[in-house]
């Protein structure tokens, strides 16, 4: 299989496609560069299974920086515990918008106008000719791998080969995060939160409390949500009021 080194000078973007490691799944990495406006495969491996995640994730950050990067995109299985394992290595590890299937959707009008290149990969061409479009219970198309198949390699090209020609793509999570709409619960969450926050600076003093809040934020890494269930911990008299209102739906 011919590689693309890196060449400075053009865009680059990587996509991972994470797997257990003990079951059937592999794990796959690929990496594509804007040429002109032509996406080009530029990096393609694959890690059949059994492996050691984290040892993958090892392999796949000195790949990535390789081709001057930061950052690689993937899916949220695993969410939180493929990112964490990225960020001990210095890569970002950011979530795609996409489903894999909205991505390949994406790729037959770039591979039947050239204005997508692939790396001479048997294994990979076996796996997007293999892809199936099927029609959901809903009524909805997707686009998938046929049962007992894989699609792991073609699922990392793929997101690879689109996300190099987008624009506007996030660079951290925190932006990532930012683009997201608050849900139902979220908005409510937050006004519950400062309400919270008063309550445990009045019952511990300023010094304390506020100590109590800045681990609150730190433990629950910008998800409000769980702020406010942290904060909650340490105002033990009104769990029993707060379990009520959940409960009366207010």
């Amino acid at each position: 299989m011919t590689v693309l080194p890196y060449a400075p000078g053009f865009t680059y973007r990587a996509a991972f496609d994470p797997a257990g490691g003990t079951g059937a799944d592999s794990a796959a990495l690929a990496i594509s560069r804007l040429n002109g406006d032509v996406s080009e495969l530029c990096y393609l491996q694959e890690w059949k299974p059994e492996f050691i995640p984290s040892e993958v994730i090892r392999e796949a950050c000195g790949i990535v920086k390789a081709y001057g990067l930061t950052a690689v995109s993937g899916d949220k299985w695993a969410k939180g515990l493929i990112a964490d394992k990225f960020r001990e290595h210095g890569v970002l590890y950011r979530y795609t918008d996409t489903t894999t299937s909205g991505y390949y959707a994406q790729l037959p009008p770039l591979l039947t106008s050239s204005a997508a290149r692939l790396l001479d990969s048997e294994r990979l061409v076996r796996q997007m000719a293999s892809l199936r479009r099927k029609r959901g219970s809903q009524g909805n198309d997707t686009i998938d791998h046929p049962s007992k198949g894989h699609d792991d390699m073609a699922a990392a090209v793929a997101v690879s080969l689109v996300l190099v020609r987008a624009r506007g793509v996030p660079t951290t999570e925190a932006e990532e995060e930012a683009q997201r709409p608050e849900g139902s619960y979220e908005r409510p969450a937050k006004e519950v939160g400062q309400n919270y926050e008063a309550l445990v600076l009045e019952r511990y003093g300023p010094e304390h409390g506020a100590a109590l809040i800045e681990h609150a934020r730190f433990m629950a890494d910008d998800d409000e949500t769980v702020f406010t269930e942290y904060l909650l911990d340490a105002l033990p008299e009104l769990q029993r009021l707060e379990r009520g209102r959940r409960s009366a739906g207010l």
